[in-house]
């Protein structure tokens, strides 16, 4: 989602009527906002949990979504673009903890990588769909099929994070998360 969220963000940006430095200023401000945010991750993960964190973070991908197709003004789109930042960074974090977590020691020399290059052949994928989609649907269309995604990606994480709560313990393999330290009173 990656791909086509910043390329319609500075459509949409240039559409209303602003300039270049406006879509410079909305992307500035994400990575400003997105990377002490990004540093948090991992305490987040580790108390939340992997599946719920990451369903917490694809629905942030949905409120930037809808904040992007209702944006007005610069301070829309620097919101939008924020929490779409917000949730690419972290989602592929917490996406690979969550790999380390569930799969087996032997197989993560090749899952984890598999894992990467699937994002990256998904962002292909995606920045080329859009383009085809901008052209024959309109940016009206694409806003709900990105929307319709991001349901669809919250509810298979869900129904992951459901199926490793029934997950009898026996089969389960314990998390690597580092547990906190007790403070010394």
């Amino acid at each position: 989602l990656h791909y086509p969220l910043r390329r319609q963000r500075q459509m949409c940006i240039r559409d209303r009527g602003y300039e270049a430095a406006a879509v410079s200023t909305a992307t500035m401000v994400s990575g400003l906002v997105a990377i002490p945010v990004t540093m948090m991750i991992g305490t987040l993960s580790d108390r939340l949990g992997r599946e719920r964190l990451l369903a917490l973070v694809l629905a942030l991908m949905g409120m930037g979504v809808l904040t992007l197709a209702l944006a007005l003004s610069l301070w829309h789109f620097c919101l939008a673009a924020s929490l779409i930042m917000i949730a690419l960074c972290a989602s592929g974090a917490v996406s690979s903890a969550l790999a380390t977590d569930r799969l087996d020691s032997s197989t993560l020399n090749r899952a984890l990588p598999s894992l990467k290059a699937a994002h990256s052949a998904a962002g292909m994928i995606s920045f080329i769909g859009t383009g085809f989609l901008l052209d024959t649907v309109g940016s009206g269309v694409l806003y709900v099929l990105i929307g319709v995604l991001v349901v669809g990606a919250i509810l298979l994480v869900t129904q992951l994070s459901l199926q490793h709560a029934t997950t009898p313990a026996r089969l389960m393999r314990k998390s690597r998360a580092v547990q906190p330290t007790p403070i010394a009173k």
